[in-house]
């Protein structure tokens, strides 16, 4: 079949004008190219936070027959305001169940806070329940989806109790325990000797036995420093020995698998100094009661703090880890030469080594930010953003383009779209020529403890 010659004729129009701007195409110079922004996705979504200055508010647990005050005795709260810039959120006080918040009006933002249980005695599932409500006031107060949780002695079990009884709607990022006896303590077989004394002289003993149990009940309440032998706490941290059921069974049930467990273990050499130490110190009242009792006190006090053992401060030692070693890669144990009252008045110490992390990288990508390419770099870390330094060295071909700070104003605490908090740290880079190239964004970020993380990021050009 013939093609007519018109059609012919159009046809190879056609090819020169392909081949014309096939041609054209060829001999454009390589620096017309389109500018790679185009390739660039905006910015997602995301708000500031102004509520609290790090990512987790912290909340601060008293002990066994204390109130939030101690926290204050120990120059706590005068560490975390000070030292590490953080804002007082205030207390929260319960009072028979009902809780209320104590604010600090001199504060801006609200980073850490206090609680006062409604009584210092009181049962850990009782303190557990309360910590519920503290939770969600944090929560709402701040506008955080979790918290951390740093619990003093009994404080820090009940926090415990609370992951265990919550553990898939807990709410939080960290658990640091200070000297707690998650196992329970010697020392709580007080409670057996009170409520025997006590059920004695309930049956009208004749008089011998009266005078021996009267004399029983003077020795016992001479070694009460505050907290009544047979209140409701003391029973709950018996050794299963002597017959406490309460933490052996919590003790083997799950645990979330979300949360970082730090346990804060003092441990003393006893044997050699039990006779130097300070009588007025609670340990050593205890380690003499004990002895007069008759329970070899000296023994107990071996390897702990003077009121617990080691082991029993050591979330890692409890049934429910031990018995998958896999899951001790989310706890972690710190050691410190303290006695059990002597922990806060190492406040800083241990306040320090607690949030003393590696910042924890969360993700870095490439954004157009004001007609420009930007690094946006998402961390975690348990400090204020302004304290926090990122510095970012660009490479292009091997060769170092240049190193910079990203300057303080350009790292800030967001919130994103899906709820989430991070510290964003953002780069906008000055050449958008050099966008035709590959880049290697090599970045560090050390938070103002020294503690630093790197990492990097390859821009590849679409050609």
């Amino acid at each position: 079949m013939k093609l007519s010659k018109k059609v012919h004729r159009s046809f190879h129009i056609f090819l020169a004008f392909v081949f014309g701007v096939w041609t054209l195409s060829c001999s454009t110079p390589s620096s017309q190219k389109p500018q790679q922004l185009t390739f660039f996705a905006n910015l997602p979504q995301f708000s500031a936070v102004s509520e609290t200055q790090i990512p987790y508010p912290i909340i601060l647990l008293h002990g066994l027959g204390q109130k939030a005050e101690v926290w204050n005795d120990a120059n706590a709260v005068k560490f975390y305001a000070q030292d590490l810039g953080l804002g007082f959120g205030g207390t929260i006080k319960f009072s028979q169940g009902v809780p209320q918040l104590l604010d600090n009006s001199a504060s801006k933002t609200s980073d850490f806070f206090t609680v006062s249980f409604s009584s210092p005695y009181d049962s850990i599932g009782g303190w557990a329940r309360e910590l519920r409500k503290a939770i969600d006031i944090v929560r709402t107060t701040t506008k955080s989806d979790k918290v951390i949780l740093i619990g003093y002695s009994m404080g820090g079990v009940a926090a415990r109790y609370h992951l265990i009884l919550q553990p898939n709607n807990h709410h939080v990022k960290r658990l640091i325990t200070i000297g707690s006896p998650h196992q329970g303590s010697a020392f709580a077989k007080a409670y057996n000797w009170k409520t025997s004394i006590n059920a004695g002289l309930a049956d009208n003993p004749n008089f011998v036995k009266k005078l021996a149990l009267d004399a029983a009940k003077g020795t016992l309440e001479t070694l009460e420093t505050g907290v009544p032998f047979d209140a409701p706490a003391v029973g709950d941290l018996r050794l299963p020995h002597d017959g406490g059921r309460f933490l052996f069974t919590i003790n083997r049930l799950p645990h979330p698998g979300d949360v970082e467990y730090v346990s804060v273990v003092g441990r003393v050499e006893f044997l050699e100094g039990v006779a130097s130490l300070r009588v007025s110190t609670f340990s050593e009242i205890l380690r003499r009661g004990l002895e007069v009792l008759g329970q070899g006190g000296t023994a107990l006090l071996r390897d702990g703090d003077g009121v617990v053992s080691a082991q029993s401060q050591n979330i890692s030692e409890l049934p429910w880890f031990t018995m998958d070693r896999n899951r001790q890669k989310i706890a972690r144990t710190i050691t410190l030469q303290t006695e059990h009252l002597q922990h806060l008045k190492s406040s800083n110490e241990i306040q320090r080594v607690t949030l003393e992390e590696q910042p924890e990288l969360k993700g870095a990508d490439f954004y157009k930010i004001n007609d420009k390419g930007a690094l946006v770099i998402d961390f975690i870390d348990y400090l204020p953003a302004y304290k926090t330094s990122v510095k970012v060295t660009v490479q292009k071909k091997g060769i170092v383009v240049f190193t910079k700070e990203i300057p303080k104003e350009k790292i800030s605490l967001v919130r994103k779209k899906d709820g989430r908090v991070v510290l964003r740290a953002i780069l906008e880079y000055p050449q958008n020529d050099d966008w035709n190239e590959e880049l290697t964004f090599d970045y560090t970020i050390t938070n103002s403890f020294g503690n630093s993380v790197n990492s990097s990021k390859v821009w590849e050009p679409n050609m």
